[in-house]
């Protein structure tokens, strides 16, 4: 039966609701969106080459279309948005933003110029960071907590499956009708999807598929007179969130200037077509992420059962952390097309294990009536810096570099990519010890979370 909330909307009980059955049918929803997402957020890196021909664009510019334009606007509108998801309907938010940042996509194919594109990725923005906080939120209320590292690993896995997507796809039509022809397609596909959010998910009830539900008052939508500053204030006292926000931070740099720099890294060194270089993309990138997304996620979900220790969840970051960034500082060093695609496949496989278990630990941290603003703190650090400045300053030191280095000031610049993961590895470190700590003094107490 449905019952109401306190904004005074339908929701509906994951029983009630349809089970494990519309349970899995969201999801498959809600991944459909994030993909979709997740191609319109990398598409200009596909087409950099193709548009510098029609629009003439320093390696600067790009890096403020791929990166700074986008992210400052998701950031910026983050917060808000995913307060705004605590407080009222979830499904007909994301469906507005879809239809949104759809609309921004198709208007980034009319562009002349630098200043209508850098609009575009600004609309585009502030849409998508209607995606993952609501998309997240949704998750913890069909799935309960031993299920949740499984379902966040695959929505996690279908944002990497938009890589050769975006690869064979965008890079297929921008080769054959022209690369705004493919934004167009883009565009009009993203509100097809924007109706189908509409149509098929339900509003479940806040905290309902919780081991131990919340207090109704909790579960509800947070108070609307509750000042944001006490409510982020709330999440970052949480144990251990603050360190495991600042290690998956860093460590995201390394997936995000890839997929910001990688597709034009390898048709500069290489000399490779964009139909080429996108299929690559897919293949050593894309298809390694999908594998790492589910394979860490679903480790996690298994050691935590298995052993009944929680820890896990932080220490598998730290050690493909690790890994990755031998691999992503081989693929960057080595000249060589062979080495460059294998340790890139290498590097993306061990990065993107650690998301599921980091995100799942993060939103297990907050109570269900901010879970959605979790969500989108955790976003904020990973987009305003890994995807904003990281990618913006990529492009800063290539043009510095461009005199002496000449085509190959992208590889050099791009080696900030195992520097920020080094950095992920200590911070992810520090959260472990503290971790510990906080289980041994709370082992005559409560669980932790």
């Amino acid at each position: 039966m449905a019952k109401t909330s306190g904004a005074g909307e339908d929701v509906h009980g994951q029983g009630s609701a349809g089970g494990m059955g519309r349970a899995y049918a969201v999801l498959a929803v809600l991944c459909l969106s994030y993909m979709l997402a997740a191609v319109d957020r990398n598409l200009l890196g596909i087409l950099v080459e193709p548009i510098r021909k029609d629009i003439p664009l320093s390696d600067t510019q790009f890096g403020l279309l791929t990166g700074f334009a986008f992210v400052f606007f998701y950031s910026l509108f983050g917060v808000p948005l995913g307060r705004l998801a605590d407080r009222t309907n979830r499904r007909r938010l994301l469906a507005v933003g879809i239809g949104f940042w759809s609309l921004m996509t198709a208007m980034c194919g009319a562009a002349s110029g630098f200043f209508m594109l850098a609009l575009g990725r600004m609309g585009v923005g502030v849409g998508e960071a209607t995606c993952l906080p609501v998309s997240q939120s949704l998750i913890t209320d069909y799935f309960t907590p031993a299920q949740r590292s499984r379902a966040l690993a695959i929505l996690t896995a279908t944002g990497f499956a938009a890589l050769p997507v975006s690869g064979l796809l965008v890079g297929g039509l921008a080769q054959a009708f022209g690369w705004r022809a493919a934004l167009y397609v883009l565009g009009g596909a993203g509100v097809c999807v924007a109706l189908l959010v509409h149509f098929v998910i339900r509003e479940p009830v806040r905290g309902g598929t919780d081991v131990a539900p919340a207090d109704p008052a909790i579960r509800a939508p947070a108070p609307s007179r509750e000042s944001i500053v006490i409510a982020i204030g709330d999440v970052f006292s949480r144990p251990n969130y603050i360190p495991v926000l600042l290690g998956f931070t860093a460590a995201m740099v390394g997936p995000s200037v890839m997929g910001a720099w990688f597709a034009p890294f390898i048709q500069r060194s290489y000399g490779m077509g964009v139909a080429e270089a996108g299929a690559m993309i897919g293949l050593f990138a894309g298809l390694p992420g999908i594998v790492g997304a589910l394979s860490g996620g679903f480790l996690a979900s298994y050691l935590a059962k298995r052993t009944g220790d929680q820890r896990h969840t932080l220490l598998i970051p730290v050690v493909v952390c690790s890994v990755a960034t031998v691999m992503f500082g081989l693929c960057i060093a080595l000249d060589s097309k062979l080495a460059t695609l294998v340790f890139c496949a290498l590097g993306t496989l061990s990065a993107t294990m650690m998301i599921a278990p980091c995100t799942a630990f993060l939103l297990g941290l907050a109570p269900p009536a901010r879970r959605a603003l979790a969500s989108s703190l955790q976003l904020l650090g990973q987009n305003l810096v890994a995807a904003g400045l990281a990618p913006l300053a990529v492009g800063l030191v290539s043009d510095a570099l461009k005199e002496t280095f000449g085509v190959q000031s992208l590889r050099y610049a791009m080696m900030v990519i195992p520097v920020c993961l080094l950095t992920g590895v200590g911070c992810m470190t520090w959260a472990l010890i503290r971790y510990r700590r906080f289980l041994a003094s709370e082992a005559t107490a409560s669980p932790a979370p």
